[in-house]
């Protein structure tokens, strides 16, 4: 609470800032001139920091550093380079029209999951860090997904805890807090701006924290991303939230209203990962954006395909967007539902962003950085031997789908999530689909059709040569979703098209 003491402070020290202290002219925007609008302003600046429960003096100096800072530039950086194959995201990822878009429009995104990367930042090993953002730098991924909180579990994180506070982890030791935690991850977050790289930031291993702190830490997070500029890709209030110590969406929901509104905003997935309406509606509530989820992870890859298509045709929730953040993917340390065919890889995150959900590269390395999330380095010059230097790792190699995941947003149509009907190739869409799956389900022909004509079709199936009969007359190409290989298509409506593939392949085009 502001005493009448406290606020007539401020505002003395405020007039006292502008009439004497810095009597310089100031710019108009931000405005912080000293008049009626750099008033409220700032006014509201204070009461804004005292209402989070910032001491008086605090705010003040807070705001003070602002206005200098506004002030007194410092020397422009020059533009980053950006390596070969690198589109980085312009201005901030928002929803509009019904898609995801930054400054240039529609946006396809895709990013690749670095959960470790900030434990592995604050334990020593920041150049190895930012070779491995190179890599995804220079795939062709938008940005990371990584957690800012590890240490509960310490058969899974020993050694590589990193938290803003000291708490007691599952094992009944004390995890001590990380030393200018802050100032790290806002060194952290710097380095992934600086690479082009946006940020899925979300936490785990809450399990022993009060909940003040809980929304302590995410104010503290939204100040840092403000104070570099960073608006985050998705902030994800806490991971698999269930096993992580926040047991119900109203704390959620409370996590992500104190991460503010700058960014769009997930709670988490669903319990056990599930795709059931009503856990999809408690955990897609205010003020979340998005419908996240963590991905079907069982049964084979023509089921996982599937299951990301019904997300989207069903629209269990009142988003028309989702966000895939920890799909299946390859390795031994991805636990359920691995996934190493790169086709088949390539398959769920193009179906993804037909679906219009973003996608997320999930692999093992991803999860624990035992080994590199391993890319071509050829590009990055002298940082291959710095890196090597420090570990015996390989960049010269790739884990199944690396790259071919990255390369999907760039041979799709940009404006694809705002195609007007998703449909499916069964009966029930007799007349309005192009292509047809069989009566079994085992060939799958899921559309993205626009108003115009255009189409965007993935067919799909356990391996093998498979007939598509076509009810509708088509003109485009078939894309191999692991090569981008194009071969023209032109089929009349009653007609066939013979297709032999391991996974699937995507079709796009235009439909009489």
């Amino acid at each position: 609470m502001i005493t009448p003491e406290e606020y007539e402070n401020w505002v003395a020290r405020r007039d006292y800032y502008y009439n004497v202290d810095s009597p310089v002219e100031r710019p108009e925007r931000p405005p912080t001139k000293c008049d009626a609008q750099g008033q409220v302003v700032w006014d509201s600046e204070y009461n804004s920091l005292r209402s989070q429960g910032m001491p008086h003096e605090e705010a003040c100096q807070r705001i003070l550093e602002t206005i200098y800072d506004i002030e007194h530039p410092g020397a422009v950086e020059p533009p980053p380079v950006y390596p070969p194959g690198h589109t980085p995201l312009v201005g901030r990822l928002r929803i509009a029209s019904g898609a995801f878009v930054d400054d240039t429009g529609p946006v396809l995104p895709v990013l690749c999951h670095f959960g470790e990367a900030f434990s592995a930042y604050v334990h020593g090993k920041q150049t190895d860090v930012c070779t491995q953002l190179d890599v995804i730098a220079a795939a062709g991924y938008h940005g990371i997904r990584f957690w800012d909180v590890l240490g509960y579990y310490g058969s899974a994180w020993g050694g590589k805890e990193v938290t803003p506070i000291a708490f007691v982890n599952r094992q009944g030791q004390q995890v001590e807090a990380t030393r200018d935690y802050y100032k790290v991850l806002s060194s952290f977050l710097a380095d992934c701006q600086r690479r082009g790289l946006a940020v899925h930031h979300t936490r785990g291993d809450l399990n022993s924290w009060p909940t003040g702190e809980k929304l302590r830490h995410c104010q503290q997070v939204r100040d840092v991303q403000r104070s570099l500029g960073v608006t985050p890709a998705l902030n994800e209030a806490c991971n698999e939230a269930w096993q992580n110590g926040v047991g119900t969406a109203e704390e959620l929901c409370d996590m992500a209203n104190a991460l503010g509104t700058d960014a769009i905003q997930a709670l988490s997935c669903p319990p056990g990962s599930s795709e059931e309406p009503d856990d999809l509606k408690e955990y897609s509530q205010s003020p979340s954006d998005v419908m996240y989820v963590h991905g079907y992870r069982g049964g084979s890859s023509h089921d996982r395909i599937r299951h990301i298509f019904s997300l989207g045709y069903e629209k269990p929730t009142p988003h028309r967007l989702g966000w895939q953040g920890e799909p299946a993917g390859p390795g031994a340390g991805v636990t359920v539902g691995q996934e190493n065919h790169p086709e088949a890889l390539a398959m769920m995150a193009a179906m993804s962003l037909l679906a219009r959900q973003a996608w997320v590269y999930m692999s093992s390395n991803g999860v624990f950085w035992v080994a590199p999330i391993m890319g071509d380095i050829e590009e990055l010059g002298e940082q291959k031997a710095v890196h090597s230097a420090s570990q015996d790792w390989d960049f010269t190699k790739h884990q199944p789908g690396f790259h071919e995941v990255a390369q999907v947003k760039n041979w799709l149509p940009r404006d694809l999530m705002q195609f007007h009907q998703l449909c499916h190739g069964g009966l029930t869409w007799r007349g309005t689909r192009v292509c047809v799956g069989n009566a079994e389900g085992t060939l799958r022909a899921d559309h993205a059709l626009h108003n115009d004509g255009r189409s965007v079709i993935a067919i799909y199936g356990p391996p093998g040569t498979w007939t598509v009969p076509f009810e509708r007359s088509f003109v485009g190409h078939s894309v191999h979703p692991a090569t981008g290989e194009q071969t023209p298509i032109k089929v009349s409506a009653g007609q066939s098209w013979n297709v032999t593939f391991e996974r699937g392949r995507v079709l796009i085009g235009n439909r009489a």
